[in-house]
């Protein structure tokens, strides 16, 4: 298994966003990691029971889905440059939030950036702005 560590952080006002992300990736084979991932599309699969076992890092369904989804947004990129192909299978071991400046959106981003850090692509581009009058971040992807 390959671990990376990734910290993603946005500052752009009084407060921002820090998260951060320890996962590895490996071959889709038949042991425990394999048998309780999820299928994120053709080739792609996550498993975070490591981390919703953990009472202190335990994400919400809707942050769950956060991640799974910036996952997906890179999924032709990490499956071009995984060295297991179309039976890559993603563990995530450990998910650390400041809680007083979290948005779960920022999982998505977070996600997206481990997985350009792990396996080598470039980040795609995507905008995200505070928006004051909400008091919160605005990610377009």
């Amino acid at each position: 298994m390959t671990t990376t560590e990734s910290i993603y952080r946005v500052f752009r006002s009084t407060w921002g966003i820090h998260i951060g992300i320890v996962a590895s990736y490996t071959a889709l084979s038949d042991d425990a990691y394999s048998r309780e991932a999820v299928k994120l599309g053709e080739g792609i699969h996550i498993n975070d029971r490591q981390v919703q076992a953990d009472p202190q890092s335990a994400l919400l369904p809707d942050e769950q889905a956060f991640l799974q989804a910036g996952l997906r947004r890179v999924s032709s990129l990490i499956l071009r440059h995984s060295e297991y192909g179309n039976r890559t299978l993603i563990v995530v071991s450990s998910v650390t939030i400041a809680p007083c400046d979290f948005q779960a959106e920022g999982l998505e981003a977070a996600m997206m950036h481990w997985a350009s850090e792990a396996f080598g692509f470039e980040l795609p581009q995507f905008e995200v702005e505070f928006d004051e009058a909400k008091n919160r971040y605005e990610f377009r992807m």
